[in-house]
């Protein structure tokens, strides 16, 4: 009697137990529930962006430093027609000239007459090489003129890039210090050489500037993306919308429950989307803008069950 008892009170203390451990997982179950619900209001005020998962072209690119130069088919020196004695100088480094205007004033050692030289386009002044008094021969230049209304950009490619940089490629010229200072134009020439000193080798893109403000300035150091391949994939999402959440990368997407995390595999990224392998059906609608909010709330909630 003594022994059925006792085996009686055991079972009874086993099933107590499990119990209990159905009751914990359930409880845990609901405090990890990962939704996110969100107002119309919220939305509204934190620029929620839903977008459909859609097939889209990716554009693959590769950042290469560059440099805003003169255009060289646009640039000359300005030389005497005669030797002889500066007389008297009009325009001085960085002037901007109109075509035909006089530059400079020469007394000929032939002669002894003073004749003018004239400007043979619009430009600037980019060097200055005499001075007024100074003895001036035919092959000595007085001055270099360009014409900047459109300047070259040089980009320096390193090794690994080489291969993938091609004439006619599209390319972004911009500045990080200013956002908005930005232009799309493409590569017009990749030189067959290398550049000995830094391993480097060349291409070129033509800009247009704004010959009286001077946009781009000749000298400075700009910033470039090459669009070196075009793909189109089946499904892909902003690459905004893509959050790392407990260690895995996930896109927030649209349920009757409110926002979900959904796990995501991702192949190529493009300039601006994400290709999608697998976790996310063309049609459905995810966070694309500013999904970091959503991020953010789960984590809050975490938190505070933690506690």
């Amino acid at each position: 009697m003594l022994i059925r008892t006792t085996i009686t009170a055991l079972l009874f203390v086993v099933s107590l137990s499990g119990a209990a451990q159905t009751e914990h997982k359930n409880h845990t179950d609901h405090a990890k529930e990962e939704v996110v619900r969100l107002t119309a209001d919220v939305m509204t005020r934190y620029r929620i962006e839903l977008v459909k998962a859609s097939p889209q072209t990716l554009e693959i690119t590769r950042e290469i430093l560059g440099k805003i130069v003169p255009n060289a088919n646009k640039t000359i020196y300005i030389y005497p027609r005669y030797s002889g004695i500066v007389k008297k100088m009009t325009k001085f480094l960085g002037d901007k000239v109109r075509e035909g205007e006089v530059l400079v004033s020469v007394e000929s050692n032939q002669t002894l007459q003073v004749y003018e030289i004239t400007a043979p386009f619009s430009g600037y002044i980019v060097k200055k090489e005499a001075n007024p008094g100074e003895f001036v021969k035919t092959g000595s230049p007085i001055y270099q003129l360009a014409d900047l209304s459109t300047v070259w950009v040089h980009l320096f490619i390193y090794r690994e890039n080489a291969e993938m940089i091609k004439k006619g490629q599209p390319v972004m010229i911009y500045d990080k210090s200013r956002p908005d200072k930005s232009v799309s134009t493409r590569i017009d020439y990749v030189s067959p050489l290398g550049v000995e000193h830094n391993q480097t080798m060349r291409a070129r893109a033509v800009l247009n500037n704004d010959a009286e403000n001077l946009t781009w300035l000749p000298g400075l150091y700009v910033n470039t993306r090459v669009v070196i391949e075009k793909k189109q994939v089946p499904i892909a999402v902003k690459n905004a919308a893509i959050q790392t959440f407990e260690g895995r990368n996930v896109v927030f997407v649209k349920t009757k429950e409110g926002f979900k995390p959904r796990v995501c595999q991702f192949g190529l990224q493009g300039e601006d989307y994400t290709e999608v392998l697998s976790g996310l059906k063309a049609g459905e609608i995810y966070v694309a803008q500013n999904s970091f909010i959503l991020k953010a709330e789960l984590e809050k909630d975490s938190v505070s069950h933690s506690h």
